[in-house]
Order: structure tokens, then sequence, then C-alpha cells
């Protein structure tokens, strides 16, 4: 078992960094301004680099550039080979991370990726993955593409430990880095206003699973649920939080369309939430109910009580990082153990 390395970005990428002149670095990840998880990631670690003693001009590739510049305040490029190619040719620095960049969800451009990544080494710059998920249902030819470009890598860093199992040839030909996800580092740069009398409300941040049969019976427990807690409770709000847009969102209204008219008053369903939101969302409810790797992530930097829902090895593995010990898995989630743990934290 590898020891977590408690390495800040700016920390990891020191030995490259210049003093007195623009450090320019091109981050690669999924950065959209769709997934509240991965804009947590992104803002975290160009806060990071911001607050040390370098100067950076940051370029980051994006679907939705403008979203991305305003938000973050960096040079935010379009998803275009020709525009992405030259603001690499500017940077000396290329980080790819943090998140789950490979996986079966890996668009066009993560296919790039790995050509990206050798053609920077060839011509001279310095490539750094950093904190990268890496999911076993990325397809076989991109998967040995990724592990391929992981080998001209000048340094590689993995947030767990299922990540760096599934890439052990590469960990024993050159060695990779376990180091914290970068959201855990969160909260250096935004405090939670810590809420004492809480609403009569309950979140809820869930997504669904790669399963479709799986996915039918979680909307079906996940409705079952909120009719129960408005049943015992008529006044309760029940809040389904979208943190990645439109999968989490498609999923909410599944949930909702199961409940007569009159629940529906009692639940509503949130989309495009800025991080900042969410955690208002989450201090403001007696109880969250965690299913998003980075929703539980988030919200330990709240005061609410929260019950955690593993759907996925990687939730496991972050979950022992947390220290936490008790949670539900959407193998064998039933409304009725869902209930049981809601009302225990009432």
């Amino acid at each position: 078992m590898k020891i977590i390395k408690q390495k800040k970005l700016h920390i990891y990428l020191e030995e490259y960094l210049k003093r007195r002149e623009s450090n320019k670095i091109l981050i690669f990840g999924n950065y959209s301004g769709e997934n509240v998880g991965d804009e947590a990631i992104l803002y975290t670690m160009v806060n990071d680099v911001r607050g040390s003693d370098y100067e950076f001009d940051i370029y980051v590739p994006s679907r939705n550039p403008e979203i991305v510049a305003k938000r973050h305040g960096v040079r935010a490029v379009p998803f275009r080979f020709s525009q992405i190619l030259s603001a690499l040719l500017r940077t000396n620095i290329i980080v790819v991370g943090g998140g789950t960049i490979f996986s079966e969800y890996a668009g066009k451009f993560v296919w790039l990726l790995p050509f990206f990544v050798t053609f920077s080494r060839l011509i001279g710059k310095k490539v750094v993955f950093y904190s990268l998920g890496f999911d076993p249902s990325t397809p076989f030819l991109l998967r040995i593409a990724a592990k391929f470009s992981f080998l001209f890598a000048n340094k590689i860093s993995m947030r767990d430990q299922a990540s760096i199992q599934y890439n052990k040839f590469v960990d024993k030909l050159r060695g990779i880095d376990l180091v914290k996800d970068p959201v855990f580092h969160f909260d250096d740069y935004i405090k939670v206003k810590q809420i004492d009398k809480k609403q009569n409300k309950i979140a809820f941040a869930l997504n669904p699973v790669r399963d479709p049969k799986v996915n039918d019976r979680l909307v079906h427990e996940y409705s079952k649920t909120c009719k129960k807690l408005i049943e015992q409770n008529k006044d309760i709000q029940i809040v389904l939080l979208s943190f990645y847009m439109p999968i989490d969102y498609e999923f909410n209204k599944r949930i909702v369309q199961k409940l007569s008219e009159k629940e529906k008053i009692s639940v509503r369903v949130e989309r495009y939430l800025e991080f900042d939101q969410v955690l208002k969302q989450f201090e403001q409810s007696k109880v969250i109910v965690l299913s998003r790797l980075h929703s539980n992530i988030l919200a330990g930097f709240t005061s609410s009580q929260k019950v955690h829902i593993s759907y996925a090895l990687k939730n496991e593995q972050i979950f022992a990082q947390m220290k936490i010990h008790s949670y539900l898995n959407t193998n064998q989630l039933s409304s009725v153990e869902l209930i049981n743990e809601i009302n225990k934290k009432l």
C-alpha cells in the first residue's frame, strides 16, 4: 500500500518552475462547466498555483470556454485541435488531471490526449499527470494509448490505489505517486459559513451507474425514499442536486416522475449549480445523501449530517482516505435501509 503524499499542485511541479518569470501551464481535464466536482478540482488547482511564490499563465481547453474563463480567470481554449495545439506550443508545462479523465465516457478530445502528451515530450515540454482517476471501463484501445503516454510523462500521480492498480505495469516500470484529490484542499480557498439552525430540508447528490437495470432499480428505490420522507413529514423539502449535467439531471427527473402531483410539490431538482451554491444547499440541510464522488468530499466541509453511498471502488477508496467506514452500496441499496440511515441522522 502506497503512502499518500500531501502535495498540492505547485509543490508537485516545483522542480520545473521558474522564478521571476511567468510559468505558462496548460491544464487538460474535463473542464466544461457542467460537472460540479471537476469545477471544484480546477478551482482548487488554479488557486493553489496562484497562491504560490511563482507567476503563472494558465491555459485550459474547454467545451464551454466563456464559462470556464469567467469562473476561473484562466485563458480558456476552445476544443479545436488547432487552438489546443497553438496553446500547447506556447506553454512550458502540461498538466493532465485531476479527476477521472479516462473512462467509458471519454469523448473525442480524451482520445487525442495521448497524442498531445507524447508530442509535448518529443518537443521538450514537461508533462505531469496529477491526481488522476483511471476507470476500468476505459475502452481497450484508449487504455493502451493512455498507458503508453504515461511512460513518456515526467511525473505521474493518481488519487486512489485502485487507479494505480489498473496501471500496475506502469507503476512497476517507472513509479506512480499516490496523492490526495485536489478537492480535499478546497476549503483552503473557500470557507463554508456554518449554520446552527438547519432548514427542514434533505439534499441528495445522486448519480446513475453503468448498468441500465441497476439504474431502473435505483430510480425506484430513491423515489420510494422520497415518498416515505414526505409521508413522515408533510413540510419536508427535498432537493435533488444535479452534480453532472445533463446525466444527473435526467436521472433526478426520472425519480420525480414516479411521484404523485401532490408529492412533487415537496421535491425540487436543481441544475447548473456553482459549487458555492451546492455547499450552501448542503449546509442548509439537516441531512445530505451523497453518491457522487466529489459531493462526498465537498460535504465534508459542512456541519450537516451525511449518508454516504458507494457506486464504485473509487468511492470506497476515497471513503477510506476520509475515514468513513459506514456507507451504503448501490448494488444492494433499498429504500428501507436508506430511510433508516436518514432517520438515524435526523
